[in-house]
C-alpha cells in the first residue's frame, strides 16, 4: 500500500509538471515510440562501435569510430538530462533501470572524456583506469531498458537461478554416482581410454554425455567391448538430458511467464495512476463551471462542458469512447440526468468506470439491477398508495 501511495505521489508530481506546455511536449516526445526507436538505434550503433574498435586498428577507422562514440555518448547524456528535467530527479531515480542507465552513462562519460586525458597512467599491468574501460561493456545492458521483451527474459533467468541451483545439485549427485560406477567398470577398458581415468574426468565425461556431445564417441566403443553397460548409459541420458535438463527449461519458462505477468501488472498500475490523476484534473475543469457555487454540478452546468476544449482533450487522453459528452458521463456516474453531482461522486464514479475488471463489472451490474429493483418497488408502492386513495375518494363520491 505504501508503494502505491509513493507511485501516486510521483505521478501527481509528473502531472503538475506536465501542465507546463513545454514540459508536456517534451514528455510526449520522450515517451513516443519514435524516440525509443531512435535510442535503440543509437545503442546498437554504440555496441557495433565497441566491437569495431577492437577489430579495426587503422588510424582512419579509429578516428571515425571515436567520433561515433562521442556522438552516442553526447546523445545519451542529453537524454538523461531531458528526462530528469521533464519528470524530476525523484521520479526518474524511482525506477531501478534508470539508476543503472545513469551509472552506465557516467561510465561512458569517464571513458570518453576522462580516460583519454589520463592515458599516461596506463601500462601493461592491470590498473583501475583499464577496469573502468572494460566496464563500458555494460552499455549493452541499455538494450534491456528500451526492449521490455528482452528485460522479461533476463528477469525470468535471474528469478530462476535459485531453483536452477538445486536442480544443478541433483544433477551433480546423479553424475557423481554414475562416475563412481564408470571408474569401477570402464577405467581399464582400452576402447574408452582417457574418458574414465579418475573421478573428475569421469564426471566431466558424463556431463558431456548428458548434453549429448560425447554420446557417439563413447557408446559405440563400449557397445563392442561391454554391451551390458550401454542400457545403463541410455538410462543415464534419459534421466539427465530428458529429465533434469528439461526441468531446468521448465523452471526458466515458468519464471519468465511470471516476470511477464509482473510487467503487465506494473504497467497497468502505472497507467491507472496516471488516469486517476487525469480524472482529478478533469474534475477540476468541470467544477470550474459550477456557477452557483454549490460544489455540485447541475444538469445545465454539465451541458456547458460539452463545448469545453480542455474537457475534450482530457477525455481523449483517458481513452473514453469518441463522442462521449459531459452529460453522458454524468448519466453513467449518477444514473440520472436530472441529478446533481458532487466532485467526490464524479471521481469515485470515474474510477469505477476506468478500473473495471470482470469481477467489478459483475458487481456493478448486480448493483445496478438492485437499484432498478428498488426503484420499481418504490414506484409500485407509490402507485398502490395513489390507487388506494383514488378508490377511497371514488367510494366516497358514490356514497354521496
Amino acid at each position: 500500500m505504501a508503494r502505491k501511495h509513493h507511485v501516486a505521489s510521483l505521478v501527481k508530481t509528473s502531472q503538475r509538471r506536465s501542465s507546463q506546455p513545454f514540459v508536456g511536449t517534451l514528455q510526449r516526445i520522450l515517451s513516443s515510440r519514435a524516440f525509443n526507436a531512435f535510442i535503440t538505434v543509437l545503442i546498437l550503433l554504440n555496441v557495433v562501435e565497441m566491437g569495431a574498435a577492437v577489430e579495426l586498428k587503422s588510424p582512419e577507422w579509429q578516428r571515425n569510430l571515436r567520433l561515433l562514440h562521442y556522438v552516442c555518448t553526447a546523445f545519451f547524456v542529453s537524454e538523461i538530462a531531458a528526462k530528469m528535467y521533464t519528470w524530476g530527479a525523484r521520479q526518474y531515480f524511482h525506477e531501478n533501470v534508470n539508476k543503472l542507465d545513469t551509472m552506465i552513462v557516467i561510465l561512458a562519460v569517464v571513458d570518453t572524456w576522462i580516460l583519454p586525458s589520463a592515458a599516461q597512467y596506463e601500462g601493461g599491468a592491470l590498473n583501475p583506469l583499464q577496469m573502468i574501460r572494460w566496464l563500458r561493456l555494460l552499455r549493452v545492458m541499455r538494450l534491456f531498458e528500451v526492449n521490455k521483451r528482452l528485460l522479461v527474459v533476463v528477469k525470468g533467468l535471474v528469478a530462476s537461478l535459485s531453483s536452477i541451483f538445486w536442480v544443478g545439485v541433483l544433477l551433480t549427485l546423479v553424475i557423481y554416482a554414475f562416475a563412481i560406477f564408470c571408474i569401477t567398470t570402464l577405467k581399464h577398458d582400452h576402447a574408452v581410454q582417457g574418458y574414465f581415468e579418475d573421478l573428475s574426468t569421469s564426471m566431466l565425461t558424463l556431463f558431456s554425455m548428458a548434453l549429448l556431445t560425447e554420446w557417439g564417441n563413447i557408446v559405440w566403443p563400449v557397445w563392442k567391448s561391454q554391451p551390458w553397460v550401454v542400457p545403463l548409459f541410455v538410462f543415464f541420458v534419459m534421466l539427465t538430458s530428458l529429465g533434469i535438463v528439461n526441468i531446468i527449461i521448465g523452471i526458466i519458462v515458468e519464471q519468465t511467464t511470471e516476470a511477464s505477468r509482473w510487467f503487465r501488472e506494473h504497467d497497468h498500475e502505472m497507467r491507472m495512476q496516471e488516469r486517476i490523476q487525469k480524472v482529478k484534473v478533469l474534475s477540476e475543469v468541470l467544477y470550474k463551471l459550477d456557477l452557483d457555487s454549490t460544489v455540485r454540478l447541475s444538469r445545465h452546468e454539465v451541458l456547458a462542458a460539452i463545448t469545453n476544449a480542455e474537457f475534450d482533450r482530457l477525455t481523449r487522453e483517458l481513452n473514453l469512447p469518441k463522442g462521449l459528452t459531459a452529460h453522458d458521463l454524468s448519466v453513467l456516474i449518477a444514473g440520472d440526468s436530472s441529478s446533481s453531482l458532487s466532485k467526490e461522486q464524479f471521481i469515485d464514479g470515474m474510477y469505477r468506470l476506468l478500473n473495471n475488471n470482470g469481477t467489478q463489472s459483475a458487481i456493478m451490474t448486480q448493483l445496478l439491477m438492485g437499484k432498478v429493483q428498488d426503484t420499481i418497488h418504490l414506484v409500485h408502492q407509490d402507485l398502490v398508495g395513489r390507487m388506494q386513495v383514488g378508490f377511497e375518494q371514488l367510494q366516497d363520491q358514490i356514497r354521496e
